[in-house]
């Protein structure tokens, strides 16, 4: 480890107390990056909205093996993240807080145990700037802070991953125990790929170093397989009890094979699809990962660790780039050794605006968002021209008051000579994070999402059912506090419905009825379905 062990003596010493003074604020900064606020903005959909409404499901029906979404069975994810939700819905209470905190507690856990694995590699001060680079980039800041089951899958994988690197370093049977362990509960969270990533980069090493016969023991230790069935077997009885061979079939068939082999939900992409993405989700570190990028043709061989890093985001990246579905977030999967990379070579960074160019991009984007969204209205469909149809409200004072201090903070870091680079990028990584969180999610939210939570309260009040028509937005039905089947509307009841949907709905009603809007906003609307009076009956 020749090369790890240069940039460690490289790393300045400081004392008990100021070790002890920038860990406090490094926990600081990660606590706030990934809890502050969190319960401040609805649900989003598609994703937040169905993992709350499946877990509310669960809790009404008491059948905890499986989940429905809106009465459906729903086959898209297994069942740790859903246990999870109902766990802390049940002592906190329906909030979004409480249906983000899980997610916010796996991101802790997996900076933790990303700062164990680089600091026991590296050297402390290299874990933290992992840790402080990893919390305040857009892509785990954003996951950190949603409803769903990514922040929980990434801390399961680097539980398996250090597990795979320890037994490399020690051959120790323990370390494989506990890989498997956590390949259970990656398993148990999103799939099989908590164990096709692990089993890549273990066979990875295992090449390079020629120790086929320590994989192969590995591999096929019977303490291992029982520790990953004694957590697996129960549920997979149990979901095949509830659902059948229809969950298999839908999950493993259609979700897992089927994202890989063909294009799910309109998430497609291309074999240069993360290229492009990935600079996306690094911000605001995309240039700093464009500087140590070059270092892999020297350093992938150079030792275990760093053989390690690179194959473990290498996998990743090639898994999913050949992934017919592709999402953002799939790559993230891979970008914690990317994190430590950059961590480990933050010396070799040199002053450059370059460096800030994308952050500064970014900015200038929410920063002009006010103007630039009646130009995408403008040339959007129905949909999006009556989403976009008023903006009032959406932009207020506290938000050019946030994207000008981040303005400030982001000039700042780039005259503040004084301090290294890296700090420098990391102060803009806050200043990211102030944005997001504080300005450009809000205004989503109020475009997107608070006319949903609208109509969802005009169809509690008004007592009858409501049924979602050709439209698929699952954060209705938490707030409207009930499944809303996606069906055709009988007479007596709601139909909860884009905007654009209305042509079609008025053609598959019977003309013997009249369509009352009762609520007509941000590109929805909530129509009751009445029984003809009279002549006079509204119609959107």
């Amino acid at each position: 480890m020749a090369i790890a062990s240069k940039v460690v003596d490289a790393a300045p010493r400081l004392s008990a107390r100021g070790e002890g003074q920038r860990r406090l604020l490094v926990a600081t900064l990660v606590l706030c990056s990934f809890v502050l606020g969190l319960g401040g903005l609805p649900l989003f959909d598609l994703d937040e909205g169905a993992f709350a409404q499946a877990t509310l499901e669960m809790l009404d029906s008491g059948q905890f093996a499986a989940t429905t979404l809106n009465g459906e069975p729903r086959f898209d994810k297994p069942i740790l993240s859903y246990w999870l939700q109902a766990l802390s819905v049940s002592v906190l209470g329906v909030s979004e807080w409480a249906f983000r905190l899980p997610s916010a507690l796996a991101a802790l856990g997996w900076m933790f145990l990303l700062w164990r694995l680089v600091r026991t590699h590296t050297d402390t001060a290299t874990a933290d700037v992992t840790v402080l680079v990893a919390a305040t980039t857009l892509g785990v800041s954003l996951i950190a802070r949603a409803a769903i089951a990514d922040a929980l899958l990434n801390l399961c994988i680097v539980g398996a991953m250090a597990s795979v690197l320890a037994y490399a370093d020690t051959s120790r049977r323990r370390h494989v125990v506990t890989a498997f362990a956590w390949m259970a509960l990656g398993t148990l969270t999103k799939g099989p790929v908590a164990i096709v990533l692990p089993l890549a980069v273990s066979v990875l090493l295992a090449a390079k170093e020629r120790r086929w016969g320590d994989w192969l023991r590995a591999a096929f230790d019977p303490l291992a397989w029982g520790v990953f069935l004694l957590l697996l077997t129960p549920w997979l009885w149990a979901v095949y009890q509830a659902q059948g061979a229809a969950f298999f079939a839908g999950f493993l068939g259609e979700h897992n094979l089927g994202r890989f082999t063909g294009t799910m939900h309109g998430h497609g992409g291309s074999l240069f699809y993360y290229v492009l993405v990935l600079p996306l989700v690094l911000l605001p570190y995309s240039g700093w990962l464009l500087r140590i990028l070059p270092r892999a043709r020297t350093t992938l061989l150079a030792d275990r660790w760093h053989c390690f890093l690179w194959s473990w985001f290498a996998v990743t990246f090639l898994l999913f780039s050949l992934s017919a579905t592709q999402l953002p977030h799939y790559v993230l999967y891979g970008a914690s050794p990317l994190f430590a990379l950059m961590a480990m070579y933050r010396a070799h960074l040199k002053s450059g605006g370059w460096a800030f160019l994308p952050a500064a991009a970014f900015f200038a984007v929410v920063a002009v968002l006010p103007w630039l969204l009646p130009v995408f209205a403008a040339h959007g469909g129905a949909y999006e021209q009556a989403l976009l149809a008023d903006l009032t409200g959406v932009f207020p004072l506290s938000y050019c008051l946030t994207v000008g201090l981040a303005w400030a903070m982001l000039l700042l870091a780039v005259f503040a000579r004084r301090y290294p680079l890296w700090q420098r990028l990391v102060l803009v990584g806050c200043a990211q994070a102030l944005v997001v969180t504080g300005a450009l999610l809000p205004a989503v939210a109020q475009v997107r999402q608070v006319p949903v939570q609208q109509a969802a309260s005009v169809a509690a009040a008004s007592a009858r059912p409501v049924v979602a028509f050709r439209t698929n937005f699952p954060s209705f039905s938490v707030y409207y506090g009930a499944p809303t089947p996606r069906r055709a509307p009988h007479i007596g009841e709601l139909a909860f419905l884009r905007i654009d949907r209305l042509e079609a709905l008025r053609a598959v009603v019977p003309e013997s009825v009249t369509l009352q809007p009762l609520f007509l906003g941000g590109g929805v609307a909530l129509i009751a379905i009445n029984a003809r009076e009279g002549a006079n009956a509204a119609r959107p």
